[in-house]
């Protein structure tokens, strides 16, 4: 198993109070950054190379090409908080640790048997709980900050995810898709039905009310 290396805890980020996935300090200025000045993660850093990245999800998993890497770079110290700027190889590791820290949390949340609360995420209160809770980070470390707390950039890198639908392609009923027309249960599909004349035809050949009274 690869283990994060993202550091601050094993969430990826510094927290700020004045920091929120809803508001945040305004961003520095390119001048305003002291050079030589150690780059830092916020929340909001998180949040912004998510929806960067939202556009350029590869189709061969989260394999992002340097050229997407560098603008991302960019993009992260056109809006910085606090701290330095960030350098290509510490934008790129710090990427591939969020995405193990993402399926961490992304395996909790889904876990048959288990709970995950928006506030302290796996919630883990009883004795029995605590056990089991034992038991799995033995396995998944990455999972180890999210016991008591949750993880508020969990939504944003969830479009990342090459797993998940996206777009026109969202909704999947699991009755099944024949091109774009949705099966219905109990329906049979257009492409079964029979035409107009097959479906006269069949009509005409079946015997009247009055044929039907008369026999």
């Amino acid at each position: 198993m690869t283990k994060s290396q993202a550091g601050h805890n094993g969430i990826g980020y510094r927290h700020i109070d004045t920091i929120t996935v809803d508001a945040h300090p305004p961003y520095l200025a390119r001048d305003e950054i002291r050079s030589g000045a150690k780059a830092q993660w916020v929340l909001t850093d998180l949040i912004n190379m998510a929806k960067f990245l939202e556009s350029h999800v590869p189709g061969d998993g989260n394999k992002y090409k340097l050229p997407v890497l560098r603008s991302l770079t960019d993009h992260l110290n056109d809006r910085i908080i606090v701290g330095g700027l960030k350098k290509l190889n510490r934008v790129k590791q710090k990427l591939a640790d969020l995405l193990v820290i993402y399926k961490g949390v992304h395996y909790l949340k889904t876990r048959s048997g288990g709970t995950w609360d928006d506030d302290f995420g796996a919630n883990v209160i009883t004795q029995t709980e605590a056990d089991v809770w034992e038991s799995l980070v033995l396995s998944r470390l990455e999972c180890t900050p999210f016991c008591s707390q949750s993880w508020p950039p969990y939504p944003f890198f969830e479009r990342l995810d090459p797993a998940k639908p996206k777009g026109d392609n969202s909704y999947r009923p699991r009755i099944g898709v024949v091109g774009n027309d949705i099966i219905i249960p109990g329906a049979v599909p257009q492409s079964q039905q029979p035409s107009d004349a097959a479906s006269t035809a069949s009509q005409s050949q079946q015997p009247s009310d009055a044929a039907n009274t008369a026999s």
